[in-house]
């Protein structure tokens, strides 16, 4: 699966969120990108739909990773 640089950055930030048992907001993962929330909205609905990530209903704001990062 091909994933830009940005969407990439933004795996890597739910990864980075989710090894300290955190669940982002979109708010932090706008910080963390530096870019508006409403970027960070559209980036993980397109990241829904490739398949890279799931969003889990049962509990708010929980993204799960399902594919592997290249360093």
């Amino acid at each position: 699966m091909r994933l830009t640089a940005k969407q990439k950055k933004l795996c890597r930030a739910i990864e980075g969120f989710n090894i300290l048992g955190q669940n982002p907001s979109h708010q932090e993962l706008s910080a963390v990108l530096g870019v508006t929330q409403p970027a960070v909205t559209a980036m993980v609905k397109t990241l829904v739909e490739k398949g890279a990530i799931q969003k889990v209903d049962t509990y708010k704001r929980t993204l799960k990773l399902l594919v592997e990062l290249d360093n």
